[in-house]
């Protein structure tokens, strides 16, 4: 029992000694001093932007076409006996030149048939005149010789019945002449009553005469096929010696002083930046007023060529294109601007399909900034005070690797041009600058 009571009286002992111990060493531990964990930084490399006037530039596609372009194709039948020594695909045939030439002896003679009908009707027609005028004279006499038979009559007549003088026979024979004048006179009358008629019909025989010396006219000058303009030949079908129908294309020739090229632009943009005259050109049209002529710059799509640059001028607004919803612009170049400065370079020709940039309106208080900066919600990355800020932009206008933008920021701000993918806001930066300097907060 007594030892059983040690053992416990000894075990509590012992425990408080534990407990003493542990305060006590307790009481000497110090606690550990606080460290801060070092803040995460990126580096960034960023630009600078500044608020300007942009002038907008639109552009796209099209094909140099020549503005004239014409098929020959020949009004007579006949032979071919003549063709210009240029006519082939390719040659230059200048203006007013016989580009081919039929046989013209058939149309030649049917001239020269109504040529001696026409003459032949205009004198019929001026002796018909001059008779005419004789007649109307002749008649005048006709009718006064009527009238001295009837007086002769009537006087030979009293002196029979009234005072016994002369003979029936004799009263007989004036009533015969005076009978006989009345007749002339009626005859004559009605002779001269047609000639208007007969006039009028003559003249109409010389006017139909005329028209069909003017159609054999035509048609030997038919024979003879001029070049419009001065012009390149595109195609041809012609030979020496060939019999041709009318209707017929046979040549093809395309002025090549002048060209123009279609370029199909959205309708925004022709909206947005394209400059219109302030006065519409046909008031109460619903069209489109007149361009601006601002010079356009025309590059061939050939890599060959990507160092040389045309000129033309925006000409007008050509159609809208319902399928595509675009609107055509007709840039027009002059031969002189196509053609080539120096040796080693090519003209531009029809067929050649080109990019065409258009100088539109100008736009105030906007940064410019490469495209993949900007992305898809309208935002860029900014470094303010050295902390990563996501800025809200508005797109103005984008042109090739380039984008034109607005947003709440001071010139010089400085924009992260590092492509970042979903980095923290407000991340501390250490900035490079375009000279290699560096910044760090």
């Amino acid at each position: 029992m007594k030892t059983a009571i040690k053992s416990v009286v000894l075990g509590l002992a012992v425990l408080a000694v534990g407990v003493m111990i542990r305060e006590a060493l307790a009481g000497m531990r110090k606690d550990p001093e606080s460290a801060e964990l070092p803040e995460d930084i990126i580096r960034v490399n960023v630009m600078a932007v500044k608020a300007e006037t942009e002038q907008i530039t639109v552009g796209g596609f099209g094909m140099a076409r020549a503005l004239d372009v014409v098929a020959i194709a020949p009004e007579v039948a006949g032979t071919v006996v003549e063709v210009h020594p240029n006519l082939d695909v390719g040659g230059i045939i200048p203006e007013g030149e016989a580009v081919f030439v039929i046989d013209p002896s058939s149309y030649v003679a049917r001239v020269n048939e109504s040529q001696a009908q026409v003459h032949q009707l205009d004198s019929q027609l001026e002796r018909l005149k001059t008779q005419y005028a004789i007649d109307q004279k002749r008649l005048l006499t006709v009718e006064r010789s009527r009238k001295l038979a009837q007086k002769e009559f009537d006087r030979r007549k009293n002196l029979l019945e009234g005072d016994d003088v002369g003979s029936q026979s004799g009263v007989d024979v004036q009533e015969q002449a005076y009978n006989a004048a009345i007749d002339a006179a009626d005859q004559l009358a009605q002779i001269v009553q047609v000639y208007p008629m007969r006039i009028a019909e003559a003249d109409a025989q010389l006017a139909s005469a005329r028209a069909r010396l003017d159609l054999a006219e035509i048609d030997a000058k038919r024979t003879k096929l001029l070049a419009p303009f001065t012009g390149r030949v595109t195609a041809n079908s012609v030979e020496v010696g060939q019999y041709i129908s009318p209707g017929r294309e046979l040549v093809t020739l395309a002025n090549d002083a002048v060209l123009e090229i279609s370029v199909p632009l959205p309708a925004k943009d022709v909206r947005d930046w394209i400059q219109y005259k302030s006065a519409p050109v046909h008031p109460g049209r619903a069209w489109f007023s007149a361009v601006e002529p601002v010079e356009c710059e025309i590059r061939w799509t050939d890599q060959i060529t990507h160092e040389q640059c045309w000129t033309g001028a925006l000409h007008r607004v050509g159609m809208y294109n319902e399928a595509s919803r675009e609107i055509n612009l007709v840039v027009r170049v002059d031969g002189k601007d196509a053609a080539p400065t120096k040796s080693g370079q090519l003209p531009l020709v029809n067929g050649m399909f080109c990019t065409v940039k258009i100088p539109g309106r100008t736009v105030e208080n906007v940064y410019r900034v490469p495209d993949g900066l900007v992305s898809h919600e309208g935002t860029v990355y900014m470094a303010i005070d050295g902390r990563l800020k996501t800025v809200s932009v508005e797109v103005v206008h984008k042109e090739d690797d380039e984008v034109l933008i607005r947003g709440q920021f001071e010139d010089d701000a400085l924009l992260i041009t590092t492509r970042l993918t979903n980095p923290l806001e407000n991340i501390l930066l250490e900035v490079i600058h375009d000279d290699g300097s560096t910044t760090a907060e």
